[in-house]
């Protein structure tokens, strides 16, 4: 299991690539690899409002960091 150190934010539910990666401290780049693994899933984790914007779901992101999911 990876150990993450999430970092106060703002109280918001959806955030962008970049919110995500400061407050859960990953690169954006491994999200984005999450993502094209199907270990954040799209529908539950992120959503596309448009072609090339991801907004993630921070109540399910944050669930998946808690119960230890980190694609094994």
């Amino acid at each position: 299991m990876h150990e993450v150190t999430v970092k106060n934010g703002p109280a918001t539910d959806y955030l962008s690539i970049k919110a995500l990666s400061d407050r859960i401290g990953y690169a954006v780049k491994t999200i984005y690899n999450l993502v094209s693994q199907d270990i954040l899933k799209g529908g539950v984790h992120y959503f596309t409002p448009t072609k090339s914007k991801l907004l993630f779901y921070w109540p399910a992101v944050e669930q998946w960091i808690r119960e230890g999911r980190d694609g094994d």
